[in-house]
Parts: C-alpha cells; structure tokens; sequence
C-alpha cells in the first residue's frame, strides 16, 4: 500500500500547478471585456484559492505528524483545520458567485458541480475530524483532497476554454 503523505505530496504539487496556471492566465488575459473580464476574474479567483487551500490541506497531515504521534490525532487535527480554511474561505467564494451568477457566460451546472465536489470534501473531512471511521481516515483524507482538486479542475477547464475563447462586448 502507497504511503498516504506520498499521494498528498503529489496532490499538493498539482494544486500548485494549477495556482501557477491561474498567475499565468491572468496576466494573459487581461483584456478589458466587462462581463467576460469580470467572470474570468471570479474562476481565476476560485481557482486560486482552491489550489493553494488545496495546497496547504495536502500538507497538513505530513506537517503534525512530526508533532503528533497517534495517526488517529495527525488526521483529525489536519480535519478540523482543513474545515476550518476552506469555511472561512467559502463565504468569500460563494459572494463571489452570487456577485457573477447573472452574468453572460456563467455556468449553473459548473457552479454545481464546484459546490457538490467542496460538499463531498467538507463531508469527508467532517467525518475525518470526528474520527470516524478510524480505520480509513487517511481513505477519507485523501477522498476530501480529491474533492478540492476536482473543483480547481473545473475552475481550471473554465478558465481556459474562457481564454482561448474571444471575448463579447
């Protein structure tokens, strides 16, 4: 079996890579288009803060490991930090959508897909925190990472089919 903080170090270099993209892509893109302009910024946006809390999340564990001796505490410890970026980072995100939600170019089925994939992870990383089930934490861990980098994916696929498109007046 693959050792977990392996697969999280690997997850933590995508998250960055795609945090790369984003700096990239917004120095490409910036062309003034209103609508399009705004909504390119909110995916950028997005898909900025979730690679890099991706980032530190994928960390986490690996970090208090060297703090903490019971594997059990290190996932549980990584869960309630982890939930407690990515709620404190959520009321900014979904602002965000409310703020672009009627703009020309706004993907509803995107939109739900980033919130069910984020859903999938704080649930993961509730049951993480909680302990249970002890067996399959660092499963459960790992399940919560994949959330996250599924919605900077989708952010990302976004972004750049957005770019690679001409902008509408």
């Amino acid at each position: 079996m693959a050792n977990p903080f392996d697969t999280f170090a690997v997850i933590a270099q995508l998250s960055v890579a795609f945090a790369g993209f984003g700096s990239i892509a917004s120095g490409l893109g910036q062309r003034s288009a209103g609508a399009d302009a705004k909504l390119d910024a909110h995916r950028l946006t997005l898909m900025l803060i979730g690679s890099l809390s991706a980032t530190v999340v994928a960390l986490l564990p690996a970090t208090l490991s060297f703090f903490i001796a019971r594997e059990r505490w290190v996932y549980c410890g990584s869960s309630l930090i982890a939930l407690t970026i990515i709620l404190g980072l959520s009321r900014e995100g979904v602002r965000r959508a409310i703020s672009v939600r009627r703009t020309p170019g706004f993907s509803r089925g995107a939109a739900i897909a980033v919130t069910a994939s984020v859903g999938v992870g704080v649930a993961a990383l509730a049951f993480c925190a909680a302990g249970f089930p002890g067996d399959r934490l660092p499963g459960l861990y790992l399940l919560a990472l994949m959330a996250m980098l599924s919605a900077s994916v989708i952010n990302f696929w976004l972004v750049t089919r957005s770019l690679l498109q001409p902008y509408t007046s």
